[in-house]
């Protein structure tokens, strides 16, 4: 007994969004461009992190806000002057004083992270939340005791 399986490979113009065996639909799929546009941001956003960081240690050794980004590079050896540029243009973050806790930081975004609903793509989305183009981030300086407190609750009770 033979028997003979003729499969027909459908053509681009047969297949449908999502018509794969995988849980993957094409919907999902962001063009090269975006997807690259999103890693520049969240470059920027990685940066803003480590800054933020340094910026909320400073405060609490000093009890202020730096008077600009440049101090950190000397303070903290997890700061480079690279850190504090934007990854493609190489301009430097723009860092105000708002209030004596808080801050911003500036630089241009190429996506926007406000809307996105896939975590994968933006781990950022609630805490520095930004639009497309030139935008301003306000950030307060962690409450200390609060940092404080969390930092007891982690440590490992010895006897």
């Amino acid at each position: 007994i033979f028997f003979f399986f003729f499969f027909k490979q459908k053509t681009a113009y047969e297949i449908y969004q999502c018509d794969w065996s995988s849980d993957v639909c094409s919907s999902d799929l962001e063009s090269p461009t975006k997807t690259r546009n999103r890693k520049i941001d969240n470059t920027i956003l990685n940066n803003f992190e480590k800054i933020d960081g340094a910026i909320n240690t400073y405060y609490y050794d000093n009890n202020k806000l730096p008077e600009n980004l440049e101090i950190l590079i000397g303070e903290f050896t997890y700061i480079s002057s690279e850190d504090l540029n934007n990854p493609v243009s190489k301009e430097r973050f723009k860092y105000r004083i708002v209030s004596n806790n808080t801050y911003e930081l500036c630089s241009i975004f190429r996506t926007s992270n406000k809307n996105d609903d896939i975590i994968r793509y933006n781990i950022y989305k609630d805490r520095w939340p930004h639009d497309i183009g030139e935008q301003c981030l306000s950030q307060k300086v962690r409450d200390y005791e609060h940092v404080q407190q969390k930092t007891q609750e982690l440590r490992p009770i010895i006897d």
